[in-house]
């Protein structure tokens, strides 16, 4: 098969510029492309739509372009995490302002405080168009050119999250250790770190327990933002089977981060957690 391209050079530009029916669709025709225009690793070729996505420009570029190989293993496992985060997101108004500034933006760099849900968004909006084909790569910086459009879009202080229920402003989260699958529902809970992010600024009840067996010993603390506001000591005898629960009653803050750790000290053997008994976190916020 002969796959024909058909080109002309466009006016009012730097350098030249020719418009085309379409890209490449493998290497080889890409390379093909590349030798006609001239394109060297100095000036690689180029080819993607103009700003108003009414016509596809080919040229040579001063910044070489490579090709990107398929997804790693590890890149997969992010993606996979994405995609079960994303599970538990409800799409907001900031989210669907950054999704309408994409559409006629280069650039659009999303910036707010602490739990306003910058990452979430992100996250939603990329695996949105991986799944519409797009290549979806990390950017660790920027080189600003010349005729770059850049939109800088500041969330608000978060009064809601991306994980927030959508009916009465009551937030409550509940996850068990396991080793297979934890059982979680709620919001501002994220599976991935075990860390509850504050969606609404109030008074929380947050619980724990711990379940030891075997003369097992651990003394487990609840954080909040690096600091501890909580902590259980439960020691079990030999033959014993014991659970110990904590539960602290605290304002927190939107966007603070609470979790439940071990101690340096004062642990020995491991924490239990089966069908027998669950060793499980839990909050809700106080009406």
């Amino acid at each position: 098969m002969i796959t024909c391209f058909s080109t002309k050079r466009l006016d009012g530009y730097k350098f030249p510029v020719y418009s085309t029916s379409s890209c490449p669709g493998n290497e080889s025709e890409w390379n093909k492309r590349s030798a006609a225009l001239k394109c060297n690793r100095t000036n690689g070729y180029t080819c993607l739509p103009n700003e108003k996505f009414t016509e596809i420009l080919e040229f040579c570029y001063t910044t070489p372009w490579i090709w990107i190989q398929e997804e790693s293993r590890s890149e997969k496992a992010v993606f996979d995490q994405w995609e079960e985060d994303d599970s538990y997101f409800v799409s907001t108004k900031a989210c669907e302002e950054v999704e309408n500034r994409i559409k006629s933006k280069n650039l659009v760099v999303v910036a707010g405080h602490s739990g306003s849900g910058k990452s979430a968004i992100i996250q939603h909006i990329a695996l949105k168009y991986k799944k519409q084909g797009w290549t979806v790569e990390r950017v660790t910086r920027i080189l600003f050119e010349e005729g770059v459009q850049m939109e800088r879009l500041l969330l608000p202080k978060a009064t809601t999250t991306p994980y927030a229920s959508p009916a009465a402003k009551i937030v409550a989260f509940y996850a068990y250790m396991s080793a297979t699958i934890p059982s979680i529902t709620g919001y501002g809970y994220h599976p991935s770190t075990g860390v509850f992010i504050a969606p609404e600024t109030g008074v929380y009840v947050i619980t724990w327990a711990m379940r030891e067996a075997s003369n097992c010993r651990h003394s487990t603390q609840l954080v909040v933002n690096k600091g501890e506001i909580g902590i259980i000591h439960l020691h079990s005898v030999s033959g014993g089977d014991f659970v110990g629960t904590g539960v602290v009653v605290t304002h927190v803050n939107a966007g603070d981060d609470v979790h439940v750790r071990t101690h340096a000290s004062w642990n020995e053997c491991y924490i239990l957690s089966d069908i027998a008994g669950r060793s499980s976190f839990a909050g809700w916020t106080l009406s």
